[in-house]
């Protein structure tokens, strides 16, 4: 069971667009592949903590993201079957992408 929920939970730990070419959709086109390979490996949920950032949480959610409140814990029912928690950093939100199994 450990070794399938460590196959089946991703964290994004990092992705950026410099300012001057922001609402151009490369972050949109990055976070789409990111998700293909991803899922397509066969993980089953894919997440990032971000410290609260305007308009962050409204790019995430158009990508398919649920956005959770600032430190709200991460449940990993999902991926290992038993309830168990993940907190985010001081200040840090969620966002959690959960792909079913085929």
């Amino acid at each position: 069971m450990i070794t399938i929920g460590a196959i089946g939970l991703a964290k994004i730990k990092a992705m950026a667009v410099a300012e001057t070419a922001r609402r151009c959709g490369i972050g949109a086109a990055l976070l789409k592949r990111c998700k293909q390979v991803y899922f397509h490996c066969g993980y089953l949920l894919l997440y990032k903590a971000m410290p609260p950032t305007p308009g962050l949480d409204a790019f995430y959610r158009r990508q398919g993201f649920q956005v959770l409140e600032a430190g709200a814990p991460l449940d990993m029912w999902m991926v290992f079957g038993v309830h168990s928690r993940i907190q985010p950093g001081v200040d840090e939100r969620y966002f959690v992408r959960f792909q079913p199994p085929r």
